[in-house]
């Protein structure tokens, strides 16, 4: 279960090392490209690949996470160290699980750190959601004493 837990700690270090400036230029870049192509994207669709060029956010074939697992053959959610937070035994507990066992996180806590991180549509929200989200995390490793 603890096999990508390296992966998870350095996920919580990119989303805390990531700076507005990195945004602005990767969103600059995207925007750019889509442009060439006509494309009529919105803002939140183009953040939303921001998140996922700089960290693999949002896709189990460009997830940090998951892709640690697929190496190592554990391709399956149980095998995550997410599944360690929840005694559920489901699917996709980085994306939408409440945990009632945790009486320091809201029920919510989980869907909409990663809804925040999918729907910005500006580098301040994005930067922020980044954040919340690595803080979230670290929570979730300290509350377990998992280090």
């Amino acid at each position: 279960m603890d096999k990508n837990l390296k992966a998870f700690k350095e996920l919580i270090e990119k989303y805390n090392s990531i700076s507005i400036e990195t945004i602005n230029e990767v969103y600059n870049e995207l925007r750019n490209m889509y442009s060439k192509f006509n494309s009529d994207k919105k803002d939140e669709d183009i953040f939303h690949q921001v998140a996922n060029t700089l960290t693999g956010f949002g896709l189990e074939s460009t997830c940090n996470l998951c892709k640690v697992a697929e190496s190592l053959k554990l391709r399956n959610c149980e095998n995550c160290i997410w599944s360690k937070f929840d005694n559920e035994q489901s699917r996709f507990y980085c994306v939408s699980e409440t945990y009632d066992d945790e009486p320091f996180i809201n029920d919510d806590d989980i869907q909409n750190t990663y809804q925040n991180i999918k729907n910005a549509s500006n580098a301040e929200e994005l930067l922020i959601a980044f954040r919340n989200r690595a803080k979230l995390m670290s929570n979730l490793l300290k509350h377990h004493n998992i280090t």
